[in-house]
């Protein structure tokens, strides 16, 4: 997988329409969890969201740039059940760069690896 930029990522996140339910933050929660502590963290690992039971069921894995690609690249495959499933993100690139920007987010809240 390419490395992505996290610029780029910022924008992509933002074309993507992710932040319409997604805040940037760790605390804010929207129609989905907020994603700034998301990176390494485990799947449906954010205490204050109400997970679909298919994202629970995944707990004991963690978000990395592998999973979050193929979750990415196709959310109910990856995930069936999940919100997001309308919400892929079909370009590879586009893809490496909100990862990247993910990443960026979670190392600059120096956030615990829940």
């Amino acid at each position: 997988m390419d490395i992505g930029s996290v610029e780029k990522g910022a924008a992509a996140f933002a074309a993507a329409s992710c932040v319409a339910c997604h805040a940037v933050d760790d605390t804010t929660v929207r129609n989905g969890p907020p994603v700034g502590c998301t990176y390494e963290r485990a799947v449906a690992g954010h205490p204050d969201f109400p997970y679909s039971a298919t994202l629970a069921d995944n707990r004991e894995t963690r978000w990395t740039a592998e999973s979050l690609d193929a979750f990415l690249s196709e959310p109910d495959a990856w995930s069936g059940g999940t919100a997001m499933a309308g919400a892929a993100v079909p370009d590879q690139q586009d893809r490496a760069d909100i990862i990247a920007y993910l990443a960026s987010l979670a190392l600059a809240r120096e956030c615990s690896r829940r």
